[in-house]
Formats: structure tokens, sequence, C-alpha cells
């Protein structure tokens, strides 16, 4: 299992964007906080019991990327522009760590 270390995410988010510290955490707690209102975090869940997706299945939840955007902007008050390109590398880094890729 795949474990996310958010110093280092943020870390490579501010690397490759040039934010601040700042914008890159309150980026990633908001995408946190998106994911949660959508019922996709279970804070609760075992690790060890957790069932692991290799590939999608029936019933994959589907996000709207614009829709994240747009949720994030507003809560961080960040620029939309910024917001897409942190979405952009987020993706990049979940890929470089072997979280997310082509399916």
């Amino acid at each position: 299992m795949i474990f996310l270390d958010l110093d280092k995410e943020v870390q490579f988010l501010m690397e490759k964007s040039g934010c601040t510290e700042e914008q890159a955490y309150g980026y990633v707690d908001s995408v946190d906080a998106f994911y949660d209102s959508k019922g996709l975090i279970d804070s609760d869940a075992d690790p060890e019991t957790m069932e692991e997706h290799t590939e999608p299945y029936d019933g994959a939840p589907v996000i709207e990327n614009d829709e994240m955007v747009a949720f994030i902007a507003e809560r961080t008050g960040l620029d939309i522009e910024l917001v897409e390109q942190l979405s952009m590398y987020e993706l990049e880094y979940l890929e470089s760590i072997g979280i997310a890729g082509e399916a």
C-alpha cells in the first residue's frame, strides 16, 4: 500500500508552481475538504482492511475537476489559474509515486 506524505507533496507543489508553503498546504487541505464533502474520505478506515483498487471499478466516483477547482479557489482565496496549476502538478506528483496514472 502506498501512503501519501503531505509534506513531500507540498514541497513538490511549491517547487513546480512557485507558490508559497501556505498556499500549497491550503490547496492540499482544501482537496481533502472537497473529497470529504463528497463522502469520499473515511478518516476512521483501517488501512489493513481497506480494499485496494488498481483499476477503475463499477461505481467508482467521478470527480469533476472544474467543480473541485472552484471549491478550492473559493475556500482558499487562491486564483483559479493557480488552483488549476496546482491541480495539474498534484496529479503529476501522484503519478510519480504510483498513486495515480493511466488506466
